[in-house]
């Protein structure tokens, strides 16, 4: 009876009967367009690459210089996905009393893996790629097995995201995937060039595509096994033990209630799943600058004061517009003390700042790009500080929707958190300090661009106190829609 279930219809049903299917809607609609645009950016990408490699490298086999480069993507997209990726999943609950086999509802899962968006770059940048490098170089067999060995690593790449999610391991890959490419980059020792031979003989022996079939098989073995092993209640009901703070921080007593504050949200951001993500994609925005700052075409341009700002405010921009939302869950006991909320929100700016500070600290390195690169990223960074602070103050004051913190969120998984004024608030924390160091750099010299953008966040910091006190005006004002959001929403 149940061999016959229909898994995609109770998908269907389910976002159908789902509260706030209409919000969802949107963004899935929102979700489409952006990928339709990817598959096209794609496949102009796939359609013109071998032409372009042919150019950059004369005398050099275009597919060949491609392989060495395969290294760097399958890395990056292991991680991106690890970062951002919503998993497929199955409510297990409504499935484990019926007469359906596990292996059934686990090999459901990952076939529906495979329709993942991730998975696209195989149609549309791969595959014309691998038409074009069969056309030119006349060698149809080798290219389709190409094709079909980086499909297939791909595809691996999906299975052992799932191998990696909730588990301790991704750290120490992601470690020393840079260390690799270090390694590589001064020429100690390069695993990608040793890759990229092994893709290489492919082309020569097509018998060579044994190898990435035996991957991928072990990969979905593996993957199957784990899901089956977890298929069961237990480890989702059992409650999580969490590591205590090793002290009590009693260092944050002296400065009184802002202490208080202070430490509560020291501890959300230790001991939460969804505020850890924001530590980890601060950490990874101190790297921004790397894609920007040693390119030539961006020197001097409106595109390194947005490296500069993301490389020391990826905290600011992340944590801020949902303050309020992280204490939902005990906001409204909050509103009924006797808590000044100059107090309140005091502490959340001083975390901020804190943050800033420490993000300018650890950016140091990019003083090998030269005093001007870092000047710039100090300049941002105090922009950060002083303005960029209140303007996410301000937009958290019109986020509404509750955060649950027991729930490990990724990029579009959780679509009722999705606002549209959030989004809308991100242009200003951009818009500004770009037109801030634009116009003086264009008209009056790159200096006073960088002094420009430096004075606007002393402005904040100097004159932070009246400025706070119109935040908090502005809190006063939306406080009972805030309360109302949380209770609805909840």
């Amino acid at each position: 009876m149940f061999e016959s279930v229909d898994f995609r219809s109770l998908r269907k049903k389910e976002w159908k009967r789902g509260a706030q299917w209409e919000s969802k809607l949107i963004v899935r609609i929102l979700i489409i367009l952006f990928a339709i645009y990817m598959a096209i950016c794609f496949f102009f990408i796939g359609i013109g690459g071998y032409f372009i490699l042919e150019k950059k490298f004369p005398g050099q086999s275009p597919s060949g210089m491609a392989n060495n480069f395969l290294f760097y993507y399958l890395g990056a997209e292991l991680i991106l996905r690890y970062m951002i990726q919503q998993l497929p999943i199955t409510r297990i609950q409504h499935f484990m009393l019926l007469s359906i086999p596990k292996k059934r509802v686990v090999q459901n899962v990952l076939y529906r893996s495979l329709s993942s968006f991730y998975n696209s770059s195989l149609l549309f940048l791969f595959l014309p790629f691998a038409i074009v490098m069969a056309v030119k170089e006349e060698n149809y067999l080798s290219s389709a097995a190409w094709w079909l060995s980086i499909s297939l690593l791909i595809l691996s790449i999906g299975n052992i995201v799932y191998l990696l999610n909730k588990s301790r391991w991704f750290s120490p890959i992601a470690a020393g995937y840079a260390s690799v490419v270090l390694l590589d980059k001064f020429e100690i020792f390069s695993i990608p060039k040793w890759l990229g031979e092994g893709i290489n003989r492919l082309l020569e022996n097509p018998l060579w595509i044994g190898v990435p079939i035996v991957i991928f098989a072990l990969s979905y073995r593996l993957t199957k096994g784990h899901l089956i092993r977890n298929f069961y209640l237990d480890a989702a009901l059992k409650k999580k033990r969490e590591k205590m703070l090793a002290g009590e921080l009693k260092a944050f007593n002296r400065l009184g209630l802002r202490g208080v504050f202070l430490k509560n949200d020291i501890r959300l951001l230790l001991r939460n799943i969804r505020v850890r993500q924001i530590l980890f994609g601060a950490a990874g925005f101190l790297l921004y600058g790397l894609v920007f700052f040693p390119q030539e075409i961006y020197q001097e341009s409106a595109m390194e004061v947005f490296a500069a700002l993301f490389t020391t405010g990826g905290f600011v921009l992340m944590f801020s517009q949902n303050i309020p939302a992280w204490d939902s869950a005990y906001f409204k006991l909050l509103m009924t003390q006797r808590i000044p909320l100059y107090e309140y929100l005091y502490s959340k700016w001083l975390l901020l700042v804190v943050s800033v500070a420490l993000a300018s600290l650890l950016a140091i390195p990019y003083l090998y790009f030269g005093f001007r690169v870092y000047s710039l990223i100090l300049a941002a960074s105090i922009f950060n500080a002083g303005m960029g602070s209140f303007i996410g103050l301000i937009s958290g004051a019109l986020n509404h929707t509750p955060i649950q913190l027991n729930i490990k969120a990724k990029a579009f998984e959780n679509t009722q958190n999705f606002n549209l004024t959030q989004f809308l608030f991100v242009i200003p924390k951009i818009a500004i300090p770009v037109l801030l160091y634009w116009l003086p750099n264009h008209y009056l010299g790159p200096p006073w661009g960088v002094v420009t953008l430096a004075g606007s966040g002393l402005w904040g910091l100097i004159f932070q106190k009246p400025i706070l006190q119109l935040c908090v005006r502005f809190y006063q004002q939306k406080k009972y829609e805030m309360l109302e959001g949380f209770y609805k929403n909840s």
